[in-house]
């Protein structure tokens, strides 16, 4: 199965365009549509030359992505999926790398249609929190090494994610807000 044409458009929403290297949120060098790495596996680093266009970027995202389909592939084999469910497992793995480790992956080999796979995507929406000036993690100590806190647009994603994957539509969630 190939990723479809909303795929695309999900990964633009969420990841954005750059044609420059900047520095994502993980805090590694990323460019074009979130790619940390290149169709060929070279890392991608700060001193990379831009890519020439939005036409380069989408071609080497369309090679970079047949990697995380055969991944989904290969982890879901035996398991029939609608495109919808296959694009939301090639974004959570895009995104995560985490479907091999995951409930999420479990419950799906179990039961592709079971409503409680949505939470499975909920439980990935925390990243690193160094050096946020919050206690993230509730133990009185802020800015910790390898400290996690939510991230509202992870919250977005996984949402979307899991919307998509039970819903058969996009809905980018945007309407959330973190609490005060």
């Amino acid at each position: 199965m190939r990723s479809s044409e909303q795929l695309l458009a999900f990964h633009i929403h969420f990841e954005c365009m750059f044609l420059k290297p900047y520095i994502c949120p993980a805090g590694k060098p990323t460019i074009g549509i979130g790619m940390t790495f290149y169709p060929n596996g070279k890392t991608v680093t700060m001193n990379d030359n831009p890519l020439a266009n939005r036409d380069e970027a989408i071609k080497l995202w369309r090679e970079l992505i047949i990697t995380f389909e055969r991944q989904v592939e290969s982890l879901t084999k035996g398991v029939t999926l609608s495109q919808n469910q296959f694009d939301a497992l090639v974004d959570f793995q895009y995104n995560s790398g985490r479907l091999l480790q995951s409930t999420l992956l479990k419950k799906i080999k179990t039961n592709p249609k079971d409503k409680s796979i949505w939470g499975e995507f909920l439980k990935y929406t925390k990243a690193r929190a160094d050096n946020d000036k919050k206690d993230n993690d509730g133990d009185g100590l802020t800015d910790e090494p390898g400290e996690l806190g939510d991230y509202l647009g992870l919250i977005r994603r996984r949402n979307a994610e899991a919307h998509l994957y039970f819903l058969g539509e996009i809905n980018y969630y945007e309407q959330l807000k973190m609490a005060a």
